[in-house]
């Protein structure tokens, strides 16, 4: 009975942390891309965008990228509740979905960065090749944890961790484009949502007494990426190799 009881407890330990921090991803999505997508013309805008006029025809694939990328926002959302309600049935079946919009979010997620990279990324103090590497490591981690998390998808204690890193992966871009949420001085390549992984390394402590090995693997993956992508960007290979690749 001992036993039974504290399986239950830690399960809603488990559904509170995950819908909560999902939320939290989305909230810091939503929040960064307000001004430039969301809430466009309702507040202030703060941060710049292929979007602003003059209107140009490739506008219709940022409109497109941030529509798929608010599906998958609001799918991520509907899944955890899903499972902290009980509806598990109806999890697998939606889940089923992002075997579909994931490639799709990356493919677009590529194109809009190609684009920026051939025509100028908005508001961002180094050339577009070097910064390039932002919106391509964040893409490359993405694909990576949305394809352990659906590989994974039968363990749920691999399989929410995994969704959970490619949501802060692709929520860097909103983070970034919150001031507050960057102290000016810092070096470029210093991410300050890091810190999102301090909650998920907290509870696995206290949880577990010890890292799940998601968590560790998918820590490092994004500690280290966020850290050396821009050193990769400025090198001459990253360089000769953008501008093979664009002709």
């Amino acid at each position: 009975m001992v036993a039974i009881v504290r399986t239950r407890s830690t399960g809603q330990y488990d559904h509170a942390f995950f819908q909560g921090m999902m939320l939290l991803t989305t909230l810091i999505i939503l929040w960064g891309f307000a001004p430039s997508f969301f809430l466009r013309d309702l507040v202030p805008l703060t941060v710049h965008s292929y979007l602003d006029p003059p209107l140009q025809r490739i506008r219709w694939l940022y409109i497109a990228h941030g529509l798929v990328f608010s599906t998958w926002m609001a799918l991520t959302l509907a899944q955890v509740t899903l499972v902290a309600t009980g509806r598990t049935a109806v999890h697998r079946r939606l889940g089923r979905v992002a075997f579909v919009l994931a490639p799709c979010m990356v493919a677009i997620g590529l194109a809009a960065a190609a684009y920026a990279t051939r025509y100028g990324f908005h508001d961002v103090p180094m050339s577009a090749i070097t910064f390039s590497t932002v919106p391509v490591s964040d893409l490359a981690l993405f694909s990576a944890f949305v394809t352990a998390g659906l590989l994974l998808r039968r363990q749920p204690q691999m399989h929410k961790r995994w969704m959970l890193f490619a949501m802060i992966a692709v929520a860097e871009a909103g983070w970034a484009r919150v001031a507050i949420l960057n102290p000016a001085g810092l070096p470029p390549w210093v991410s300050t949502e890091l810190v999102l992984l301090v909650p998920m390394v907290v509870y696995d402590l206290i949880g577990l007494g010890r890292l799940h090995v998601a968590t560790l693997w998918g820590s490092i993956a994004i500690a280290g990426t966020f850290s050396l992508r821009l050193w990769v960007g400025a090198t001459p290979a990253w360089h000769a190799l953008v501008t093979g690749l664009g002709g």
